[in-house]
């Protein structure tokens, strides 16, 4: 699906966010309802599949530079933790357990925070 417009973007996005701030066992339930068990890895795939052919336009979206900054480091930090040197952070145990997911919650709740979107 290609996203036409900068507010398109944002409604796909604004889900995947909520899915990566969500608690571990929402999480967990989440996977397990598209099928994928607990392959914590489709969590990060979501935000690379919206985030990745927008980013760029973001620059010239009127958003803030806290905004954009907050995607981008939250697309870091999953990169960081992708690779052959960390399978157990894309197990369910990894996701449940792991501080780097503890991480990205935060982060992507700060991202949501500044899009207005929670409290």
């Amino acid at each position: 699906m290609m996203i036409v417009t900068l507010q398109e973007w944002l409604e796909r996005l604004v889900p995947v966010l909520e899915r990566l701030a969500s608690d571990p066992q929402r999480q967990m339930e989440y996977l397990e309802s598209i099928g994928v068990g607990g392959s914590a890895d489709e969590l990060a795939l979501e935000f690379d599949d919206v985030y990745q052919p927008a980013r760029h336009a973001l620059d010239d979206s009127g958003y803030s530079a806290e905004f954009r900054s907050a995607l981008s480091e939250l697309d870091l930090q999953l990169s960081s933790m992708s690779g052959p040197d960390h399978p157990l952070l894309w197990t369910a145990q990894g996701l449940l357990e792991a501080p780097q997911w503890a991480q990205v919650r935060r982060m992507a709740h700060r991202a949501l925070l500044l899009m207005g979107r929670q409290e």
